[in-house]
């Protein structure tokens, strides 16, 4: 069995890394593609899945995404993932790079997670910051 999770968990990794995105559009963003997977409002996410916890990452970076998951659940459901693993892992929203180690390799899931907290601490909706990410504001956000 724990064979078979650190399989999952390199996996995982290996599927998104730090530079690459599961798909090379989410390099270009062609604002006429498909948005990917989120859900439109905090009622529809429910119930909201765990993140892993941040405690499991010695990288101080690291813990901080984990951190923030924790912290702003409900916004993340609300964001689409720009490295498009709705199609390749089958997550539904932004929150779901959290519940594992995803987001931990990916530095799209990563950039998306720090725009989506500091406009949160700036008090802008969960709307307004997905119109944000489409617009491929997360590109600019330096980890």
């Amino acid at each position: 069995m724990r064979l078979f999770v650190l399989l999952l968990a390199t996996l995982t990794l290996l599927s998104c890394t730090s530079d690459n995105p599961t798909t090379p559009q989410a390099e270009k963003q062609d604002p006429a593609a498909p948005i990917p997977a989120h859900y439109e409002n905090e009622r529809d996410a429910q119930p909201l899945p765990p993140t892993l916890a941040a405690s499991v990452f010695s990288d101080p970076k690291l813990a901080k995404i984990y951190e923030i998951a924790e912290r702003i659940p409900a916004v993340l459901a609300q964001q689409p993932c720009y490295c498009y693993c709705d199609r390749g892992h089958g997550h539904r929203s932004l929150l779901d790079c959290q519940r594992d180690n995803h987001s931990a390799g990916c530095a799209v899931c990563r950039k998306e997670v720090l725009l989506a907290d500091r406009m949160t601490r700036m008090g802008l909706t969960a709307k307004e910051i997905r119109a944000s990410i489409v617009r491929g504001d997360w590109k600019q956000v330096a980890e």
